[in-house]
């Protein structure tokens, strides 16, 4: 897995399916899912907001 910023997120890899997500700062980011070759499997993008934002 790959983080675009990862000072909004920070990826921890559980196994190759799995990953936990901690929100580090508001914002907006993506995270990336590769297969053995590198080659992006997945692009999903994390928004993390704040309190009453939704």
């Amino acid at each position: 897995m790959l983080i675009g910023n990862p000072n909004i997120v920070d990826v921890q890899t559980v196994n190759d399916r799995r990953g936990t997500l901690e929100p580090l700062n508001l914002g907006a980011t993506n995270l990336i899912f590769v297969d053995d070759r590198s080659i992006a499997i997945t692009n999903l993008r994390i928004v993390v907001l704040g309190p009453g934002d939704i």
